[in-house]
């Protein structure tokens, strides 16, 4: 086969000889200047270290000398501090301090003036005068000091460099200067600096020292002694040395040649001292090393092209024909996907491995499909369970009653439910499983199944929760929880009690007045196992006002427009507000993919159901048959120990085994809930009918301290099953007594026939719902017992 121009073999060579000449050209680039920097950096170290040794040989020196003036200066007699003619004999016998300093040697008073001098040689000389501030600093710090350095005022034959005065003050035994005993020396002097001065460096570098001032002290050149720097020498190298930096780096120097240089402070005196090597020196050895890699780097680059041909070459025809194959295989059902080559080479083994892989490719796609099948069965099995658990709940809902789950294809663990307990007493749940899927969905059973079992049992809200927390503690691994919402309407009571346990703000929407929100208070469910006492709101509620409630989702779709949705949903009838916020909910699903569930729920309170019930009318024909008790129940009612929510749902089941129908057996609820009720809050507690106008919250709080104060006191209640001739079960009888002083319940009777029963208040509203159900209501004496019958027709 042919190559077509710029083919697949060309593409080879050129793409893997690219490749190859830059990495082979980078790589010897990477070891050309990784030896540079290893090179220099051998170099910068090498020389500071011996600028470092010949600093401490500088600062040695100097504390020689020094050291030397001040054995001297502890030798003067006192009479030469008093006398000059003593201090000049004194000064004159000592040769060898005049031979150590020969630019002189000099005693000074402590008002600052001459005592006397001596010369080393027969040149010497006088102090310089721009000496004098340094004598004073002297005598004013009573320590010994070096000078800066100076030019002598004369010019000896052997030397005539910068010299330095080192200068030692005499104190007395109270502190006080008596004199001050200075010698000069010339920086370039033999026994003094001219070794370091004269040292040579390896190859063409130099040593140079220099002061604060910019001025050289030590320099090759002579000429440029004391003289200070000139561009392009000063350099940031030399001013950071300046301001204290010792090390290494590269600057320019007066020649306008790139140096390497070490700079090193001395201690002993102002001082800096430099060595010097140019680049172009210092870093020979790696040219040559870049000389040598550039060859070789020619070579191997020749020999990688050379080679990337040859496999070009060799590999050029299979890979044309597994291209053309591989490029095929799309339009080839599944199992024929093979890729076929001729020979035995490296592309032959990749067409077997593609094979290979293609061959397993199709395995794990049957198998997820059949996985995805297997999942997509669990999760409809999920939400059919789901579905049945609700259903009912939501099937049962009664006018101006509205709950709906908004779901994805997914499940995302939202639910919702409603459950009547007793007549005129309705329950609500909402819920959110955290996370997504199957796992959501499974979280949320347990919570779902606990509610409904104990909801139609009219139990305490803060109970249920905590029956399902348990539940959920039990059964869900750490991290997992359900945040809810438990609603209870009594619309006999006319109350809302909400409990809120991490879901957004339920909205209370009274028909008058402005709307509240009923934050949650509460943790998630299966959160922790001990939960801190359950905050349950108690709210007083009245017909047409309206509750509406939701999980996270319906607030994630509608944002900030919920409220002006809400806003203007406020004055049309049920029908036609739920119709809105519907139609919201549909427009935003269109608008944008739902990512979760959504579940919401509004309630609006109907009547009172006291201006609803009528009793049971008797069969026609009957009254005048005998009725025999059947089945009675006796029962002392301690309100400290046993609430009346906990003892109905049981002593209603006992009843329905005897054969009491559901219908008599709701009413009954509703009858003892009310008599009880009564018994315990105004016949035991005392508690002021009137509190109810205050609010809910005032009269609850006061129920709860009136409980905790209760000593004694109990209720009694009987309740008797009258069946006629054929065992059928026809009438109940109910007596209810407390130990209480009792009411006028001739007054409250005189003052309910008068108002009637249109608009009842808050207040004696329980016994109109009592007479309301039976109209043969009656009242012992006292007025603590009460007895009435419930037609079973």
């Amino acid at each position: 086969m042919s190559p077509r121009h710029f083919g697949i073999q060309r593409k080879i060579f050129v793409a893997f000889g690219l490749f190859f000449s830059m990495v082979v050209a980078g790589g010897g680039w990477a070891v050309a200047r990784y030896f540079t920097a290893v090179s220099r950096a051998r170099i910068e170290q090498h020389q500071l270290n011996e600028v470092t040794l010949l600093a401490q040989a500088v600062d040695e020196t100097i504390a020689f000398y020094q050291q030397c003036l001040e054995a001297a200066a502890r030798e003067i007699p006192p009479r030469a501090l008093r006398d000059r003619r003593s201090a000049t004999s004194w000064l004159q016998a000592r040769t060898s301090l005049r031979t150590t300093f020969p630019n002189g040697v000099f005693l000074v008073g402590p008002d600052g003036r001459l005592l006397t001098e001596a010369a080393g040689t027969p040149q010497g000389a006088l102090a310089p005068a721009p000496l004098r501030p340094f004598l004073d600093a002297v005598l004013a710090n009573r320590q010994a000091r070096v000078s800066p350095a100076y030019a002598p005022a004369f010019a000896p034959a052997s030397a005539g460099g910068p010299a330095v005065l080192m200068a030692v003050p005499l104190l007395g035994k109270d502190g006080r200067v008596l004199a001050v005993l200075a010698g000069g020396i010339d920086l370039l002097h033999d026994d003094f600096l001219g070794g370091i001065a004269h040292k040579q460096l390896p190859d063409s570098g130099s040593l140079q020292l220099f002061d604060s001032t910019r001025r050289v002290l030590i320099h090759p050149d002579s000429a440029r002694l004391m003289k200070s720097f000139a561009p392009p020498e000063p350099s940031q190298l030399f001013d950071r040395a300046l301001q204290g930096f010792e090390g290494s780096g590269e600057r320019v120097n007066a020649a306008g040649v790139p140096t390497i240089s070490s700079v090193k402070r001395l201690r002993a005196m102002d001082g800096v001292l430099v060595a010097s090597l140019p680049v172009a020196e210092a870093l020979r050895p790696v040219e040559r090393l870049r000389s040598y890699l550039k060859l070789s780097v020619a070579l191997v680059v020749a020999m990688s092209l050379f080679l990337t041909w040859l496999i070009s070459h060799r590999l050029a025809d299979n890979l044309e024909d597994i291209t053309h194959q591989v490029r095929a295989l799309g339009d080839l059902p599944a199992g024929n996907r093979i890729i076929r080559i001729r020979g035995n080479d490296e592309v032959s083994v990749l067409a077997g491995s593609f094979n290979a892989m293609i061959g397993r490719l199709e395995a794990k796609e049957r198998s997820l499909t059949r996985a995805r099948a297997e999942t997509d069965e669990e999760l409809a099995i999920t939400k059919h369970l789901l579905w049945r658990l609700v259903e009912p709940g939501l099937r049962a809902l009664p006018p101006g009653f509205h709950m709906e789950t908004l779901q994805t294809r997914r499940i995302n663990g939202d639910a919702c439910t409603y459950r009547q307990g007793l007549p005129g007493v309705h329950f609500g749940f909402l819920c959110d499983a955290t996370g997504h899927g199957l796992a959501a969905g499974v979280s949320t059973l347990p919570a779902v199944q606990a509610f409904l079992s104990m909801a139609n049992r009219n139990i305490p809200l803060d109970t249920v929760y905590r029956q399902i927390n348990a539940g959920l503690r039990e059964m869900l691994p750490t991290g997992r929880f359900v945040c809810l919402l438990l609603m209870r309407l009594d619309v006999h009571k006319g109350t809302l009690s909400v409990l809120n346990a991490g879901l957004p703000d339920a909205l209370l929407l009274p028909r008058r007045g402005p709307s509240r929100r009923i934050a949650s208070h509460n943790l998630p469910a299966g959160v922790v196992d001990q939960l801190d006492p359950p905050v349950v709101e108690q709210i007083a509620v009245s017909e047409g006002d309206r509750l509406f409630a939701f999980t996270d989702g319906l607030q994630d779709m509608l944002g900030d427009r919920l409220p002006s949705i809400l806003a203007s949903s406020e004055e049309l009838p049920f029908p036609g507000c739920r119709k809105v916020i519907q139609e919201a909910l549909a427009a935003d699903g269109l608008d944008r993919e739902q990512q979760d569930d959504a579940s919401w729920a509004l309630w609006e309170v109907p009547a009172p159901a006291s201006a609803q019930l009528s009793s049971a009318a008797r069969p026609a024909g009957d009254s005048a048959e005998p009725l025999r008790t059947t089945f009675a129940l006796d029962f002392t009612l301690n309100p400290r120990e046993q609430t009346i929510r906990e003892f109905l749902p049981d002593c209603l089941r006992l009843l329905g085994n005897q054969g009491l129908p559901s219908g008599p057996s709701q009413r009954l609820a509703l009858a003892l809930t009310e008599a009880l009720a009564n018994a315990v809050d105004h016949g035991l507690l005392r508690l002021d009918p009137r509190l109810k106008e205050e609010g809910i919250e005032a009269y609850e709080a006061a129920r709860k301290v009136g409980l905790k104060a209760l000593t004694n006191g109990a209720v009694s209640l009987r309740i008797s099953l009258r069946a006629g001739p054929l065992a059928e079960i026809r009438e109940i009888a109910v007596e209810v007594e407390d130990s209480g002083p009792g009411f006028d319940w001739r007054a409250w009777q005189d003052q309910a026939d008068r108002a009637g029963q249109a608009e009842p208040s808050a207040i004696g509203r329980g016994l109109l719902t009592l007479r309301a159900l039976s109209p043969d209501l009656r009242f012992n004496e006292a007025g603590n017992a009460l007895h009435f019958t419930l037609p079973c027709g």
